[in-house]
């Protein structure tokens, strides 16, 4: 019996210290969904500019839905003009991909033919992702 409880006591140990990293690179994994999504928004938006005076300001106009093909992000357009536009992925609400507090938001940021990649936690900022965590390109 006592051997029995030892090794459950060591099961026990080893899946908390796993479960924590596993986590992690699920959510890691999922950020995968974002990059492809915002991806496709980015040439839809480049295709559309090509016949247009501007970029469009939704997905909706670019004929692509507003949630990522996985369903662990909503994605929406800020900011956009005849030379910039801002592509936004957020965690949906009530996702697994909602605990992901450092790459909550993954962004791509387009202004007169400079491409910039960002992120943002829980704070709702978005910032340039210098240190490549959310965006491992």
């Amino acid at each position: 019996m006592l051997e029995l409880l030892v090794g459950v006591v060591i099961v026990v140990l080893l899946a908390s210290v796993a479960y924590p990293s596993y986590r992690d690179q699920v959510q890691k994994g999922r950020r995968s969904d974002a990059v492809a999504a915002l991806g496709a928004l980015q040439l839809a938006q480049e295709r559309h500019r090509a016949s247009s005076a501007t970029y469009a300001n939704s997905p909706q106009v670019l004929g692509l839905p507003a949630v990522s093909e996985g369903g662990h992000y909503d994605l929406s357009v800020q900011g956009a003009s005849a030379s910039s536009y801002t592509l936004v992925a957020t965690a949906r609400a009530g996702s697994s991909q909602a605990r992901d507090s450092t790459c909550l938001r993954m962004a791509i940021g387009y202004s007169n033919g400079s491409t910039q990649y960002l992120a943002g936690g829980s704070s709702g900022e978005l910032a340039v992702d210098s240190t490549r965590r959310c965006w491992p390109l």
